[in-house]
């Protein structure tokens, strides 16, 4: 699987496409009074699936991230226990299996591994495909030291010990800077529905306030551009607001 490419279901394709076509009518709506205002708001529309791909896909790749983390940590104890690289990988799908399930995403990397195992791929080889695949620089440096140590007859048990506790740390400071940004985050979203919500509003308590801004040239490119420097404000919010480590 390539974990940097997001492939909806079909579930989540219809929900989608349902969700940002009703969204489209509805700011059409409001804006224009007009369905010819999909024509406006369709870039609009195409955003936002392109953006819901890739935080599906960013979700995916933090999914993924936990679980190597929590399987190198089981890695480590078998190592520690006695057991070979090979055989603690392994042990380490029981581990995977018990909390995350046999249908989660390391459990299936660990079944590619395994049998890779059987059929004399190295199980270097299985972590650089997976640390390419994935797009996560943990596992990608992970599987670069892990090869150099194999090779050059380092100590794994060692190196994958220091590898959790960097990996601990690195999410201790995830967790941190994600709870300095989600309130921030929070902000952003009502900031984004409020301009809607004043247009509902006044539409609603004083009927015709917004009727000469409607079906006619000047009031179609003041809407325009007003539409335009919100789209523009929303994706500079999400930009702020998407901190990577």
């Amino acid at each position: 699987m390539d974990y940097k490419v997001y492939r909806f279901s079909a579930k989540e394709r219809m929900l989608y496409v349902l969700l940002i076509i009703g969204a489209m009518v509805g700011v059409s709506y409001l804006f224009y009074r007009s369905l010819w205002g999909l024509v406006v708001v369709s870039p609009m529309g195409l955003y936002f699936w392109k953006s819901i791909k890739e935080d599906e896909c960013k979700k995916r790749k933090a999914k993924l991230a936990v679980q190597f983390k929590d399987c190198i940590k089981s890695v480590s104890a078998s190592m520690k226990a006695g057991y070979s690289v090979e055989n603690a990988f392994r042990e380490s799908i029981k581990d995977i299996n018990l909390v995350y399930g046999e249908d989660s995403l390391m459990s299936a990397e660990l079944r590619s591994i395994i049998s890779g195992l059987s059929n004399n791929v190295t199980l270097e080889e299985k972590l650089i495909s997976l640390g390419e695949r994935s797009g996560i620089e943990d596992i990608r440096e992970f599987g670069e030291i892990f090869k150099i140590a194999k090779r050059g007859g380092g100590n794994l048990t060692e190196i994958i010990s220091d590898t959790v506790s960097l990996m601990d740390r690195k999410s201790e400071i995830d967790a941190e800077i994600d709870v300095l940004i989600s309130s921030r985050r929070t902000e952003s979203r009502i900031m984004e529905a409020v301009p809607f919500a004043i247009i509902v509003y006044i539409s609603a308590t004083s009927p015709g306030f917004f009727e000469s801004l409607y079906h006619n040239f000047l009031g179609i490119v003041i809407m325009t551009i007003c539409l335009g420097a919100y789209f523009g404000a929303v994706v500079l919010s999400k930009k702020i607001v998407s901190i990577e480590v």
